[in-house]
């Protein structure tokens, strides 16, 4: 099955069941991506992974155009392995605006999902995250990501934005000279709710 965008409201049939794919409102599944001809629903423990490349957690353009600039080349992956002694199923990490570098800890923008094996071990890590970035002197402000509850954490160099749904979790970081902080609440919830949606 293609993987790219899909007609507002087509209907497809996967392993017998009628879904009615849309690009909007975000459903309970809608941060799991069809890989192959398999649906990913919780049901299907096989299938119970996030999106395997960055093109279904946003585009460079579509990155760019959240941002309000253009971020150059192409948005590079990364792919990481599951973690069973944190509970972690899946992940991967999209970096945008590198160019022709490689090296992605410079990347003006990072956007990550991560699947785990119940909706309480992804809060739980998510915790983990905000705890450590507000040890590190983070300021934190609660954010609405779609349907969803995140939190905001501004530091000296970055602002990073963080959310679960349902067993899923989304990271966003934004450099402050690409997104400065007052606009960061607004810019990091769009893209995480982009990376979150059904493509």
């Amino acid at each position: 099955m293609d993987t790219q965008r899909v007609r507002r409201g087509a209907d497809r049939r996967f392993g017998g069941l009628r879904i009615r794919e849309t690009h909007t409102p975000r459903s309970p599944h809608s941060y799991l991506h069809p890989v192959g001809e398999c649906w990913h629903v919780r049901a299907r423990a096989d299938c119970w992974r996030v999106a395997d490349r960055c093109g279904a957690i946003g585009s460079a353009e579509e990155i760019s155009e959240a941002v309000g600039k253009s971020l150059p080349g192409q948005a590079k992956p990364v792919d990481g392995a599951a973690d069973t002694t944190i509970g972690r199923t899946d992940r991967i990490d999209c970096y945008y605006g590198l160019g022709d570098s490689e090296q992605v800890a410079n990347a003006p923008v990072r956007v990550g999902l991560a699947s785990y094996t119940d909706a309480r071990t992804a809060t739980e890590r998510v915790g983990k995250t905000i705890a450590d970035e507000k040890a590190a002197g983070a300021k934190s402000s609660d954010v609405t990501v779609g349907v969803d509850k995140g939190t905001l954490l501004v530091g000296k160099n970055s602002s990073t934005l963080v959310a679960t749904h349902q067993a899923t979790t989304v990271v966003v970081i934004a450099a402050i000279d690409t997104v400065p902080a007052a606009q960061a609440p607004t810019v990091l919830a769009k893209i995480a709710d982009r990376a979150l949606s059904p493509r």
